[in-house]
């Protein structure tokens, strides 16, 4: 490069080297840090979002290149690829920065908005087919959540940088494109002034901001250059070794049917880390195979090495750095499903003759379900205790039942909980998070998983007779008749929180109280609720409502699991007050309308009948992309039961409800004329 490159490329070392001492205690104030977890490869909390200086180093360096007039520096590439880097780091921000995080979706849906604005000023300057330019924006996504996914221990998203950087400058010096030159530089140089900030204590990490920049920054520099006429496998085989890890990765939990893209610590960067002890070792030797790769596209681009000879030494890397972590006996640790069913039989519930409860407490009576409980109960002349439901975390990596009741029988709300049950006959537990698209986290497993055990503890500490466990119909997952069996599937994140609380309870049934004096536990599965104010039925309705959108796969007659939320108060109340034998599992009666009644009591006109094959043919690519993002399992699951519906066994419904004042009939045509 001539030397006002180098200059530009020396202001944004600098800024990059300089700007965390005052962005860095910015970042500590706002509370902006990676919390440890189970998953986590670091044990203290630290700042994360470094990696914005990274953005201001690029964005600078290319603002003294263009200023100066370096060599390349105003070139339209390299102004996309400072877009690119900066717009996918701006997204990283709102994700750094977002209490939560932003869902799978939304990041997907705005990183292919990116991609496809990328390859349309690409095809501006550089003439390619239609299928080029699809490879082009998949491969953009593709290599930003690569290196998202890759960004997991100290150093390795700096040398990273540093090291793709640098290759993409060699290429562009042999292929005499100045642009590439300095952008390679460039991005080396933002990236190389990161490494002391992350390795020295008290470190610091790049955060979504820094992997989604360099992710970005570096794909649209090699679609770039690609178009331009570099040596693609100069250009590939630098990045082949983190797209490797990646896909090898993906495609083990794929085949151990785990949601794709949830946290876990299974990469082979990952396990060579913990297998050496030291993320020093790990990033060290994911550095040397990089470096190695890219000597191997170099070697192709100088015409040493055939392409043919190159691709097949890159791909031996490829194949080493996978095995690696097995050959030095770091195995791929074993899958840890929710089991699928429950230890031991499942007795029926004793008989209780002189059982007349009066006194009855509701955990969550202030939500959609409480509140209709408590409501009922009222009428009925029934004294209800409200009680508040305590907020638990639990890691979503907890598979066993069992070990769920014990941890929940160690902790201080148990005893709570025990004092607000003091004097009550049935304890109705509506609490949990309603949450079907929620990703897997500690709060919906708190919620879901481990507050039923706790219930389940207290209730034996207050002597309660009966204790009534709201579940939900979603443990069994896609079934075509769902029962009151223990055969659970869960394919979501929320089913599968909501399945572990059966196992929890059940374990708790078995051990709070052992013998007769234990309390009676019943489990009743609710279907698909809806009631006034609750906005699955307003979204119901408008769907009802839409010419487009309101069908049905053929022939419409299929029976659906749509229901009052006045017809589940009933059955719980009922469960709850019986003196009849009862199994400890319930299913929620059926009301009589098949998927076309729900759609015409809703929106006041029959619905469009789809073919069969069709409709099957969707929900199966849906479930494919629930595979990737666990949290699109749920919306694809709603569909699937608003066109194909879902039986019951009935047999699963043993007793007779009251009359429900408002049935789903009722329901349905008050929500069409919202």
């Amino acid at each position: 490069m001539l030397g006002t490159g180098w200059t530009a490329v020396a202001a944004g070392f600098g800024v990059a080297l300089l700007t965390p001492y005052a962005v860095r205690p910015l970042l500590a104030r706002h509370e902006v840090l990676d919390i440890p977890n189970d998953r986590s490869s670091h044990a203290a909390p630290t700042v994360r979002g470094l990696g914005i200086c990274q953005l201001f180093a690029i964005v600078t360096g290319w603002s003294v290149g263009f200023a100066l007039d370096a060599t390349g520096a105003r070139t339209g590439v390299v102004a996309l690829v400072v877009g690119a880097g900066t717009a996918s780091g701006l997204l990283g921000l709102a994700d750094d920065l977002a209490p939560a995080g932003l869902s799978v979706f939304r990041r997907l849906a705005v990183q292919a908005a990116l991609s496809v604005g990328a390859v349309w000023f690409l095809g501006r300057w550089f003439s390619f087919p239609w299928w080029a330019a699809v490879i082009a924006a998949t491969a953009f996504v593709t290599y930003v959540n690569c290196v998202n996914f890759m960004d997991g221990i100290n150093g390795i998203s700096g040398l990273h940088g540093l090291l793709i950087g640098a290759a993409y400058a060699v290429v562009g010096s042999l292929a005499d494109m100045p642009w590439l030159t300095f952008t390679g530089m460039l991005v080396a140089a933002a990236f190389a002034a990161f490494l002391p900030w992350n390795l020295i204590p008290p470190g610091g990490f790049l955060g979504d901001v820094g992997s989604y920049a360099l992710g970005g920054a570096l794909a649209v520099t090699a679609l770039g250059a690609v178009f331009a006429g570099a040596p693609w496998l100069a250009l590939a085989a630098p990045v082949s070794i983190y797209l490797a890890d990646v896909m090898v990765t993906l495609v083990w939990r794929s085949a151990r049917r785990e949601p794709l893209f949830a946290a876990h610590r299974m990469y082979a960067y990952q396990r060579l880390a913990q297998r050496f002890g030291s993320h020093i070792g790990a990033t060290a030797t994911v550095g040397l195979f990089t470096l190695a790769a890219s000597a191997m596209g170099l070697l192709t681009a100088t015409g040493r090495v055939s392409a043919g000879v190159g691709a097949a030494l890159v791909a031996g890397l490829m194949a080493l750095y996978v095995a690696l972590p097995r050959a030095v006996g770091c195995r791929m640790p074993p899958a840890t499903p929710v089991p699928l069913t429950a230890a031991g039989a499942l007795d029926p519930l004793p008989p209780r003759a002189e059982f007349r409860p009066v006194v009855w407490a509701v955990v969550g009576a202030g939500g959609f379900v409480g509140r209709a409980v408590r409501s009922l109960l009222e009428q009925h002349g029934h004294q209800v205790v409200a009680v508040p439901a305590p907020r638990l975390e639990l890691t979503p990596r907890a598979h066993d039942g069992a070990a769920v009741s014990r941890l929940a029988a160690t902790l201080e709300a148990r005893q709570s909980l025990a004092e607000a049950f003091a004097g009550a006959d049935v304890v109705v537990n509506a609490a949990g998070l309603a949450a079907p698209d929620s990703a897997a986290n500690p709060e919906l497993y708190g919620a879901n998983s481990l507050l039923p055990a706790v219930v389940a503890w207290a209730a034996a500490d207050a002597a309660v007779t009966r204790v009534v466990h709201i579940s939900t119909v979603a443990v069994q997952g896609p079934r075509r008749t769902i029962d009151a069996t223990m055969n659970l599937r869960p394919f979501s994140p929320y089913s599968r929180s909501k399945a572990l609380g059966e196992l929890s309870l059940l374990a708790g049934f078995t051990a709070a109280r052992p013998g007769c004096g234990r309390p009676d536990v019943v489990i009743v599965r609710a279907t698909r609720v809806q009631g006034e104010g609750r906005a699955e039925t307003e979204r119901l309705a408008r769907l009802a409502r839409s010419p487009l959108l309101a069908a049905v796969a053929r022939p419409g007659t299929q029976p659906t699991a749509v229901s009052s939320v006045s017809g589940l108060a009933g059955f719980i109340y009922a469960a709850g007050a019986t003196r009849e034998p009862i199994p400890p599992v319930l299913l929620q009666p059926w009301e009589g309308l098949s998927v076309s009644d729900v759609l015409f009591l809703a929106g006041g006109r029959r619905p469009r009948l789809l073919p069969a094959g069709i409709c099957r043919a969707v929900v199966g690519v849906g479930k494919l992309a629930g595979r990737v993002a666990a949290e699109l399992a749920g919306p694809v699951r709603r569909v699937e039961l608003a066109w194909f519906g879902q039986g019951q066994d009935p047999a699963a419904t043993v007793l007779e409800p009251p009359a429900s004042s408002t049935g789903i009939v009722e329901v349905l045509r008050r929500s069409r004329a919202c």
